[in-house]
């Protein structure tokens, strides 16, 4: 997806102002039965709520407000719910969604934040890639662009994130791997998608795609809910 057509997508939405484009997609019959199997099958009938995206599996955590979509019919789809790491944590306070698709990694993550906002988060997600694969260089190749305005030169109303961006070798192979951070209402958000290094451009921008699509999500989301706090004047 070029920026022009993340823009146009971003307009579709509704949320650069003007009205909304129907959705184009229709619900398959078996989206919904697919989407509470992945639910059902790690346990998180409690923490996430079955939201299907037309032709796409949909699922939403409720704490966080992150909607995460998979492709339908993708055996290596699946919901994650991680242990509490610390003795204020409970479970579903860190969760995530994961899916391989043509050799290329996807996992979007949501988790408590900490104090640090996204200055800590972004550091933490540069750790956690460097102890991944202690190897890792930093990519200096081509690469998508933050989405910070639209199509009339306005700031978009999204959260801000940070990239970071690498080479790394896994079982000989050199990959590009990218982990996008943004701190939203005090949960951290993280993408971390890893594919063939070749296509290390269009992988950036597919990625940078995603992520500005959840923030937009959020966005909306916010948009809604300060619309339906909002107070009608008396006559």
């Amino acid at each position: 997806m070029t920026a022009r057509s993340l823009l146009a997508a971003l307009a579709a939405s509704g949320l650069l102002g003007g009205a909304a484009q129907a959705d184009p997609w229709i619900e398959r019959a078996d989206t919904r039965a697919e989407t509470d199997a992945l639910i059902r099958k790690a346990n998180a009938e409690t923490l996430f709520v079955n939201e299907p995206q037309g032709l796409l599996l949909g699922a939403r955590h409720t704490k966080s407000g992150l909607l995460c979509t998979f492709a339908p019919g993708d055996r290596t789809n699946r919901i994650q719910v991680y242990p509490p790491a610390e003795p204020t944590e409970v479970r579903g306070d860190e969760v995530g969604c994961v899916s391989e698709v043509n050799g290329v990694f996807q996992s979007l993550q949501a988790a408590r934040a900490a104090d640090g906002g996204l200055d800590d988060a972004f550091r933490r997600a540069v750790d956690n890639v460097k102890l991944a694969t202690p190897f890792a260089q930093t990519y200096e190749g081509d690469h998508a662009q933050n989405a910070e305005v639209d199509m009339d030169g306005r700031p978009l109303p999204l959260a801000d994130h940070r990239t970071g961006r690498f080479v790394v070798e896994l079982d000989g192979r050199k990959l590009y791997t990218r982990v996008s951070v943004a701190v939203v209402d005090g949960w951290r958000i993280k993408q971390w998608v890893t594919g063939p290094l070749d296509d290390a451009v269009g992988l950036d921008v597919e990625a940078e795609s995603m992520m500005t699509m959840v923030l937009v999500d959020f966005a909306m989301k916010a948009q809604a809910v300060a619309a339906h706090s909002t107070p009608t004047a008396l006559p």
